[in-house]
């Protein structure tokens, strides 16, 4: 069975479409966030921030203020990647968001049949994602669409396509996460070129588990009726330990298995602190990052996090970088 995938893997990746971009839909599993990437991929649905909508658009009612994200990642010269996004929060069980992301290959060398070079060109995939999610009771659902777009330069070898992800979570007592996801669903990249020439972008099944130990207990009092009735309600704690583990399943079934570790073990100002990511998974990738909370004027909250993970399929390491503030 296994001769045969990699049968299939290898016909399907020999088709010369330039919708591939190497593969139908390479600019969804070239960019990763710094948060991804120190987690060597494993999703980190405790998040509540904007980029959580890349991963799972259900996460988006976590969302406590509108954020933003701007980050950048340089893989394997001359491949680069980017992902900006930008969230909001509906009263206090919806979130919508909306983002960008980017992967470009340079100085590509286009041969013929025969090797004769026929010059370097510059190919460009770029994701549009709008997604929202909504709360329902201690759990919530989200989708998003994708809008990709795919041009080699100086070729008629542009292409476009749409997919659907769908995805919920479920909360217990603050601290236990779970979240899948269903990614690329019905999705397909369609030459623009070729009347009729298009491929199925793979679906990929994400299963998420986070559990958050508060290393505080921060609370806030607040009137909850007319009648001036006042209650405490926990806040986020800023010290903390968070675990995360995940399953994917790409489109030749083959699962991979991740485990991660977030960690702020303490405040090194009132307002600024600094926290660290592990990740491993079991195609062999490796990662680790930081990020620093600032009281820097940037917005609300502004946190600077960097990330290098050692990828075993592409076997090169790749750094990534990116500031995320609230509005």
């Amino acid at each position: 069975m296994s001769r045969i995938a990699l049968t299939l893997f290898l016909l399907l990746n020999s088709i010369p479409l330039f919708a591939q971009g190497g593969y139908a839909g390479s600019s969804l599993r070239r960019t990763d966030s710094p948060a991804e990437a120190s987690m060597s991929g494993v999703l980190n649905i405790w998040a509540g921030g904007a980029g959580i909508l890349f991963g799972n658009p259900a996460a988006l009612t976590q969302l406590k203020q509108s954020s933003a994200l701007f980050a950048f990642s340089f893989l394997q010269s001359p491949q680069k990647s980017f992902q900006s996004a930008i969230a909001t929060p509906i009263d206090e069980f919806a979130g919508i968001g909306i983002g960008i992301s980017g992967y470009r290959v340079s100085d590509i060398d286009r041969r013929a049949i025969t090797e004769q070079s026929l010059g370097f060109t510059t190919s460009q995939d770029l994701a549009v994602t709008v997604g929202g999610g909504l709360g329902i009771g201690p759990g919530s659902i989200g989708g998003s669409i994708r809008y990709l777009r795919y041009d080699l330069s100086g070729i008629d070898g542009s292409s476009w396509g749409v997919t659907l992800d769908l995805s919920g979570m479920i909360l217990f007592r603050n601290q236990l996460a779970f979240g899948v996801a269903l990614n690329n669903i019905a999705g397909s990249m369609n030459a623009s070129y070729r009347e009729g020439l298009h491929e199925r972008i793979p679906t990929e099944t994400r299963l998420t588990a986070s559990y958050i130990h508060p290393l505080e207990e921060r609370t806030v009092t607040e009137r909850v009726d007319p009648t001036g009735t006042l209650s405490r309600r926990l806040l986020p704690p800023r010290t903390y330990i968070l675990t995360t583990g995940e399953i994917r399943y790409d489109f030749l079934g083959d699962p991979t298995v991740g485990i991660a570790l977030e960690a702020v073990p303490t405040r090194i100002a009132p307002d600024a602190g600094i926290g660290f990511r592990l990740g491993t998974n079991t195609k062999g990738d490796f990662s680790g990052g930081f990020f620093i909370e600032t009281p820097l004027n940037l917005g609300d909250n502004p946190r600077l996090s960097f990330a290098a993970r050692r990828e075993y399929e592409r076997g090169e390491i790749t750094l990534h970088m990116g500031l995320e503030v609230g509005l």
